[in-house]
């Protein structure tokens, strides 16, 4: 009978036949090695810390990943090498500046601002109030004077007769809006003369009673556009989520039509998977990419670190500076496989995924 010696003749496999096998005796008493296993968790930026502390070898992988999240970040997914495809993006991205911060998409954002300049000015007004309003009163905390109140109650009254005036002309026409014209007049008289009494309030109470008006007006403006059926589409949520560092990927529906139609152009330019699995492939083996410059490739099946001179380099006769053959293995390997010789003429593949 053969004794067993190699580990597939022990039921239990290497463990087995260092227990059990002949001239293992002194491998017995090394402390068996537990399996590593390692869990991720998502959390706030304490468990992000602790993670990139212990895994540090991760940090570049994860803030190029974070990049790509970013509002314009995402074209690092692209794979768009062409001046024309990248002259289009970047059209794209300059014309959804415009709309994305034209004043018609913000006036929630807009108001919600002249909103924190008046609680920014209530500190002041306080001071200087003389109405006799407690400001520290929960009903008067956020309320300007009576006096700024009367002054808005009339401004709005005539600019609201104004504005509807309007509507009435651009809807039915300017028969239907004559009769209108002559109180329209004294309507714009009374705005005009409540402006001119908001002047002599002091400071404060006079940039209140502006930043009210102005929040009015911004209010009239989305009433008109409804009125009129125009859109009433507004940015400001979706620019606050992006504040924030929401994932722009998960925004795009949102957005406006240049930002999604550079968006599909980016990822459709991914759509043979080539190159966003050549990076993933390279980052999770940590090897090195698979095209490399030829100066870099290794005779032996693999490449030399870049900028590494290595020793007995070949020359273009196959030998080393001392006439010898370099039969050195590689330092690294491309997932087991030779690398190309750089002497051979590949094929490379374009931007598109051709080949040509």
């Amino acid at each position: 009978m053969t004794t067993p010696r190699m580990p597939e003749d022990f039921e239990g496999g290497i463990a087995e036949m260092i227990e059990k096998g002949d001239g293992y005796a002194p491998l017995r008493d090394l402390q068996k090695r537990q399996p590593t296993e390692i869990r991720l968790k998502s959390g706030g930026e304490d468990d992000e810390a602790a993670l990139a502390l212990k895994y540090g070898y991760s940090a570049p992988i994860s803030q190029i990943s974070r990049m790509t999240q970013k509002f314009y970040g995402y074209v690092r997914d692209g794979n768009l090498p062409g001046p024309l495809e990248q002259s289009s993006v970047r059209g794209a991205h300059s014309l959804n500046d415009l709309m994305f911060d034209a004043p018609c998409v913000n006036r929630d954002g807009r108001y919600k601002e002249e909103e924190a300049r008046i609680k920014d000015m209530m500190p002041l007004l306080k001071a200087s109030s003389s109405d006799g309003v407690d400001m520290d009163d929960e009903d008067g905390a956020n309320q300007p004077p009576v006096e700024i109140d009367s002054l808005l109650d009339r401004w709005s009254e005539a600019h609201a007769f104004m504005l509807q005036a309007r509507i009435i002309e651009e809807q039915r026409g300017i028969e239907a809006a004559e009769p209108m014209y002559e109180e329209y007049k004294e309507k714009a008289r009374q705005k005009d003369e409540v402006e001119m009494e908001a002047s002599t309030l002091g400071t404060a109470a006079n940039t209140v009673f502006w930043c009210r008006v102005r929040q009015q007006i911004i209010s009239r403006e989305r009433s008109y556009d409804l009125s009129m059926g125009y859109p009433t589409h507004d940015f400001t949520a979706v620019k606050e989520e992006i504040a924030e560092g929401k994932d722009i990927h998960d925004l795009v529906h949102r957005m406006a039509w240049p930002f999604r139609e550079a968006y599909h152009l980016v990822m459709g330019s991914m759509m043979d998977g080539t190159a966003h699995r050549e990076v993933l492939m390279a980052m999770i083996a940590q090897q090195l990419p698979s095209k490399m410059p030829p100066w870099a490739m290794a005779p032996g099946g693999g490449y030399w670190p870049q900028g590494m001179m290595q020793p007995g380099q070949m020359g273009e006769d196959g030998e080393d500076e001392d006439g010898q053959q370099d039969k050195r293995p590689a330092l690294f390997k491309l997932f087991g496989k030779k690398a190309p010789d750089p002497n051979e003429n590949h094929i490379k593949r374009n931007g598109r995924g051709s080949k040509r």
